[in-house]
């Protein structure tokens, strides 16, 4: 895959990849406090 986007929160809570062709691929997804944190730094950034 040509991208790919990993975040950490002490360990890795996300790892997927895509590609230019449409292709998505979640490797790992952990639920926790990061997703709250994640929401509100997208929102403030509007």
């Amino acid at each position: 895959m040509e991208y790919g986007l990993e975040i950490w929160a002490g360990e890795k809570v996300l790892d997927i990849e895509w590609s230019v062709r449409g292709a998505i691929l979640v490797r790992s997804f952990g639920r926790g406090a990061w997703e709250k944190r994640l929401i509100s730094a997208a929102s403030e950034a509007v």
